[in-house]
């Protein structure tokens, strides 16, 4: 039996490709995996971010209130579940997953991953075509570099298997943009009427040689200003990425991108409210234009050892209209050691530390040490 799909999207923390308990039918058509990962992760803070578990470069904070008391602290919220079935039908391979943790409000079992392919096809929640997975370098903390464009997405896919080295895919995503409304009008209730359309294109020269990815995203934004009309903004976005091995033990990745109401589909501005904020001025909502970049470094020393460099930049076109305090740039390092042990045990320390930078340039910076252990079954 075939033990494969179409499309299948790999990041780094997810679990290893042939790990977990599997359960084949008798006659070979079909399967069940069960899939488990116990997490303890933990960090010290030196300064900044006291009351976070990831490191979030917009969440440092800024003069005065950057705190300098040291704080330590362990969690076991990132632990996963997971069910993969996959079954040879007269329509094809059906692929089904459902993947889920520990990190929803007060830590309360929340899903990740929700998906199913049929052939070309997949449905449900996975990680949006507006993204490279696979370009996103290991990291000790779960959000990885702050300008990764690693957003999850219900979407309804078409992606082919590659031709001649080249794969593509295009999506219609949930919208689900994050726009800041004025503290002081209330604004009527309003509700999306266009989904997010995704496409991407990969040039990829088989496993061992890397790929370079282009990808795209359109979005029809729909707000209530306070006149209590509806406002349509044409938000749109572009991602430059890839992944290369520069010989068999070292590896280069980058990502970077820029658009138009497109914050949200950032890591560090996920939930912020920076795709679209009021500008009180004209009494009407302004996309806000975004950017963000990084570059990785892995070295491979062993089959145990492996090490990550990563720097990258996030950045925010303010309008005159904002506060002085509104978010401006960020900057982003991190650099680890991870070990792995019987393939199913993994140990990372990492070193982070970040900045962040006001529309009046007052900042503030965030130093952490934290460090992972990962046993997958």
């Amino acid at each position: 039996m075939k033990d494969s799909v179409a499309i299948v999207d790999k990041q780094p923390q997810d679990f290893p490709p042939n790990s977990g308990f599997l359960i084949r039918s008798k006659d070979g058509d079909s399967y069940l995996r069960i899939k488990g990962s116990v997490r303890l992760n933990g960090a010290y803070d030196f300064n900044g971010l006291q009351s976070k578990s990831t490191f979030s470069t917009y969440d440092i904070p800024v003069g005065n209130d950057n705190a300098s008391e040291p704080r330590f602290f362990l969690s076991a919220y990132q632990s996963r579940l997971a069910v993969e079935i996959y079954k040879n039908t007269v329509i094809g391979n059906v692929f089904a997953k459902i993947e889920a943790d520990f990190q929803g409000a007060s830590n309360n079992f929340r899903l990740r991953l929700a998906y199913a392919v049929i052939e070309n096809f997949l449905l449900g929640r996975a990680w949006s075509v507006f993204g490279d997975p696979e370009a996103v370098p290991k990291t000790v903390d779960k959000d990885g570099p702050n300008s990764s464009v690693t957003e999850k997405a219900i979407q309804i896919r078409f992606e082919p298997p590659a031709k001649n080295s080249v794969r593509y895919a295009f999506a219609v995503e949930t919208p689900n943009p994050d726009i800041t409304n004025p503290d002081t009008i209330e604004i009527s209730p309003y509700f999306q009427s266009f989904p997010d359309i995704t496409a991407r294109i990969k040039f990829q020269k088989g496993e061992d040689k890397g790929h370079l990815q282009l990808a795209s995203v359109f979005r029809s934004i729909t707000i209530r200003d306070p006149d209590d009309e509806l406002q349509v903004l044409a938000g749109y976005g572009g991602l430059l990425s890839g992944r290369f091995f520069l010989q068999k033990e070292n590896t280069f990745c980058f990502q970077f991108v820029g658009g138009k109401g497109i914050a949200s589909y950032i890591q560090a501005l996920t939930g912020e409210g920076l795709d679209a904020v009021y500008d009180p001025q004209e009494n009407i909502f302004r996309l806000l234009q975004t950017y963000g970049g990084f570059v990785s470094y892995n070295r491979n020393w062993s089959k145990v050892i492996s090490t990550q460099i990563t720097p990258g930049l996030t950045y925010v076109v303010n309008l005159e209209s904002q506060p002085a305090d509104a978010f401006k740039y960020s900057f982003y390092f991190s650099g680890n050691m991870f070990m792995n042990f019987s393939k199913i045990i993994n140990i990372g320390v990492e070193y982070s530390y970040g900045v962040r930078v006001n529309k009046n340039d007052d900042k503030g910076n965030a130093n952490r040490i934290s460090f992972i252990s990962i046993v997958d079954f």
